[in-house]
Formats: structure tokens, sequence, C-alpha cells
């Protein structure tokens, strides 16, 4: 099976549902401006294949940001992975020293996949390709220095619903923040009831605080575009913050 085209004569739900309901194993890769994203399926098996140069979060500041870890934990983890004989991963050191447990690593991960896939939403003016005759491994192969092969069992249906949950949000999202370059200042009324404000919505306020615009926000707080944007937009309902 093969299928090729353009992101916008075919929404990416779409694309997925019907690759699901015939039930299709193979490579799809999705072009844009943004750079290129491969995606092998495989019996509920999803494996990404992404450009570094895309600065996929690191798992220590996944962890962290997911309340997982902290910022002393995860210094001392690094320190005794520098300095022991055997370069172990950083996971497995966390894991000896009995701070995080396997599962945690494994949903941190899995989070990180499916934000991966779901950012895809995002994309504008993109091409795909599909290609039945490739498999999850053809896709590893293809991994070089400058790429980074990350792969996990999920279960495209939950893929499939929860991008369709989003797309309504979506519409609302890129109506009231049309670039992820812009910045906020605190309004007055932000300044005073910040320290009111739950744990996500306060990393938020500081990193914008910062002066840090929208796609810098996602990249340091590693919650995901998604959730991200939604709580800038409702800072912005709320009179919390403003652009500028």
């Amino acid at each position: 099976m093969k299928l090729k085209g353009d992101l916008d004569s075919i929404g990416l739900a779409e694309l997925f549902q019907t690759l699901s309901s015939q039930r299709a194993t193979g490579v799809l890769t999705v072009s844009s401006a943004n750079g290129d994203k491969v995606i092998a399926i495989a019996h509920g098996e999803v494996a990404v294949l992404s450009d570094k140069l895309a600065e996929r979060v690191r798992l220590g500041d996944l962890l962290i940001s997911r309340g997982k870890l902290t910022e002393t934990q995860l210094n001392d983890a690094l320190k005794m992975q520098r300095t022991s004989e055997q370069r172990s991963r950083l996971g497995d050191v966390l894991i000896k020293q009995g701070v995080i447990k396997q599962q945690d690593i494994t949903d941190s991960l899995r989070f990180q996949l499916e934000e991966e896939i779901y950012d895809l939403f995002t994309w504008k003016n993109a091409n795909f390709e599909f290609d039945g005759d490739q498999s999850v491994d053809d896709a590893a192969s293809l991994e070089t220095k400058d790429t980074n092969l990350q792969r996990m069992s999920i279960e495209p249906q939950a893929l499939i619903a929860e991008a369709g949950r989003r797309m309504e949000d979506w519409k609302t999202i890129e109506d009231r923040l049309p670039t992820p370059y812009l910045c906020f200042k605190l309004s007055p009324k932000g300044e005073e009831l910040s320290g009111k404000a739950n744990a996500s919505t306060l990393q938020i306020l500081k990193l914008l605080k910062e002066g840090r615009t929208i796609e810098t926000t996602v990249k340091r707080s590693c919650m995901g575009r998604f959730n991200v944007c939604k709580i800038i937009v409702k800072l912005l309902d709320d009179g919390w913050v403003f652009p500028y």
C-alpha cells in the first residue's frame, strides 16, 4: 500500500484513521518547512525518527517537568553517570539509586513520543508519503548521527482519538496564538494573582515573564505544545498576560 499527498487535502487525523482501518503497516514520512518526521507503524508499535535538530527533550528535564525528579536528584545522578567506569544510561542510574521506577521512564517517554506525533497537527503546508513496503526496522536502519529513533508500543486508535479531541481546541488556539514567536508580559492582575496559580501555570508564567516566546516556552517546559498553548490562551482570557 502506497499513499502520497498533502495534509491540506487530507487531515492527519483522517490519514491515521485510514491507515488504522485498513490495518496498514509501513512508514509514514511527513515533510514541511519544519523538517521531516518519519513514523513507522506496525501491529501497535509506533517508532518516530526525527532530526536531532528538533531538540528532543532530555529525559532528566522531562522527569522533572512531570514531578518525578528534582534538580538535585538529577545532578547527583549525572555526577554518578560521569564518574562510573561503565557509562550507564541516565535512566538506569536513577533506577539504581531508587529515585524513580522503570514505569516513570516508560510513561515519560510515551508522553514525549505522543507529543511529537501530535505536534504534526500544527504543521502547515506539509506533504506526506506512506510506504507499506517499509517497516519499523527499515526506519531504524535509516538512523544516522543526525537522527534519533524512539520506538514504543502505542495503540494507533488511541492516538487518533486524542488527536480528534484536540482538533477543535487547536482551531481556537491558532486564532488566539497566530505565531509561536509571540512574547507576553504579565498584567498587574497576573502579577497579583500568580502566587495562587497551580504548578503548571506557574511554570509557564515564569518562562513568559523571562521574555520567552511560545516556542521556547514549549521546549523549556517539557509540557507539550498543546498543553502549553491551552494554558497561555486561558491566561489571556483571564487577563493575566498580554502580548507585546
